[in-house]
């Protein structure tokens, strides 16, 4: 089971629904609301969607699943919990190490 959160100005869960419905995935799709810095470093809140994908494998998440809602929504990252090789973290870096664009302060 993969679980997702992601957020952008266009990531209404219903579009996020209708997406993962196209692309045959099965899904559990809730709405969220989040408060993110936006690139002026601003404080927005921002429409998102949490997403349940209880038969998605690793593979078709990065070959077909993500790039088509990072594509769809201009997403730069999002965060997953892969329960496959138990990954808690951001989903680029799950797709492949070393792509998360986020630098992360201690």
């Amino acid at each position: 089971m993969i679980e997702l959160r992601l957020s952008s100005a266009s990531a209404t869960f219903e579009k996020v629904a209708e997406l993962l419905c196209q692309l045959g995935v099965e899904a559990s799709v809730s709405p969220t609301t989040n408060v993110c810095k936006n690139e002026e470093g601003s404080f927005q809140i921002e429409p998102g969607a949490h997403v349940l994908m209880p038969d998605c494998s690793k593979a078709l998440f990065a070959s077909t699943v993500w790039p088509a809602l990072k594509e769809t929504f201009s997403l730069r990252c999002g965060w997953v919990d892969a329960s496959e090789k138990a990954y808690r973290g951001c989903t680029e870096n799950y797709v492949r190490p070393s792509l998360c664009p986020a630098t992360l302060k201690a």
